[in-house]
This record gives structure tokens, sequence and C-alpha cells, in this order.
């Protein structure tokens, strides 16, 4: 994205909560060829409601495709000699984003925040069922196992990861740089209560 002369003076920054079914989307980071992204959405519309392109966008984290997300951060930096009224704009960027991408608030920052330095913790949620086959309109969310699971056996290997581990072995293409050690504060196998719909197996 080319954003144009940045009149330094005139900065505005903003940090905009956002949620979104990925399903249709090849992650969040725009990618070439016109290949359907998140951030391209965002860019898009983004220009469409400002009627300029004076502005740039940073994320507080990357999705691979299909990935969606229930509540994450955009930073937003405007160059306008307008102030920007948050609550209007907020309802216009809603009516004009696509049906799968949602933004839920909008606060004011300050040119120190680093939004992709602001996280200090990420949780990862992942569904799945099995015995039963579920109903296709599940497909986008959740995981169908065709064998049936030893949930209690699974929950206690879930515990495993818990702590600091060096995750080599998962990483894609791992080179000498890449930081393969983290810490996980928790991980668990549960009863989805989280996310619910009529279609939804019962367990």
């Amino acid at each position: 994205m080319n954003p144009g002369p940045f009149a330094q003076n005139n900065r505005q920054f903003f940090l905009i909560k956002l949620q979104y079914l990925g399903f249709r989307f090849h992650g969040w980071q725009k990618q070439p060829n016109n290949i359907p992204t998140v951030e391209r959405m965002v860019l898009r519309t983004l220009r469409y409601v400002f009627d300029h392109s004076n502005f740039k966008v940073l994320a507080a984290g990357r999705t691979d495709a299909k990935v969606s997300v229930n509540e994450t951060w955009i930073e937003l930096f405007l160059d306008d000699s307008q102030e920007l009224e948050v609550d209007q704009f907020l309802a216009d960027f809603n009516q004009n984003l696509p049906s799968d991408i949602r933004a839920l608030e909008i606060e004011k920052t300050d040119k120190d925040f680093n939004v992709i330095q602001a996280p200090k913790i990420k949780e990862y949620i992942y569904l799945f069922s099995h015995r039963e086959k579920f109903h296709p309109f599940c497909a986008s969310m959740m995981v169908y196992m065709k064998s049936e699971l030893d949930i209690k056996l699974m929950q206690t290997a879930a515990r495993l990861f818990e702590g600091t581990h060096n995750f080599w072995s998962y990483t894609y293409k791992p080179s000498e740089t890449t930081e393969t050690t983290s810490t996980i504060e928790s991980c668990y196998i549960e009863k989805n209560e989280l996310f619910t719909a009529n279609f939804f197996p019962e367990k």
C-alpha cells in the first residue's frame, strides 16, 4: 500500500478491535494478485470510508488461511487535519466491511504505542467433535474426527504442553535464527460452551 505523503503534525493514532470469520480468507496479511485477505478488505474499506489513502494499519498479529479471530487489535495511523469522529467512523466502517468482518470498538492512542509489541498473551481455541458426523454448516468452524477419541487421555496429554518448552519440531522450516522456545500458561480440553448453534453437535 502506498499511503501517500504523511503530514506528521496531523497524524492521529487509534486502536480498533476486530473479529472475523476467516474461512474465505487467505489469512490476515495482504497478498499479491488480489488474493482475498482480511487486511486487504480492511484497507479497501478504510479507503472508501475516508475517501483517501493517507493512512496505514498495523496488526497485533497475523493469522493463517481460514483461521478465524474472536478478538484482535489493529493500530490505525491516520493523517487528516480533521479530527476523526470515532462513533460515526465505527458505524460507517462496520456498514461497509464485508459481513464476515466486524469492528467491535475503537479508542484513541498516541505515537508511543506499538500494537506489535503490546500483546502479552495469545489464546488459541480449536473446536472438534468425534463419533457422529456433524452438520455440514460446522465445517468452517470445527474439525470432525472419524474415529472415537479417548478424551480423558487427551486431557492428560494436553497438560504436558504447559510450561516453557522448545517447540522446534513443531516449526515449519526453522532457520538458525528462528525463536522456537515459548511458554504456554495453560493447555486443556473441555466441552465447548463458548460457541453455540442449533446445528452444532451435542458435544
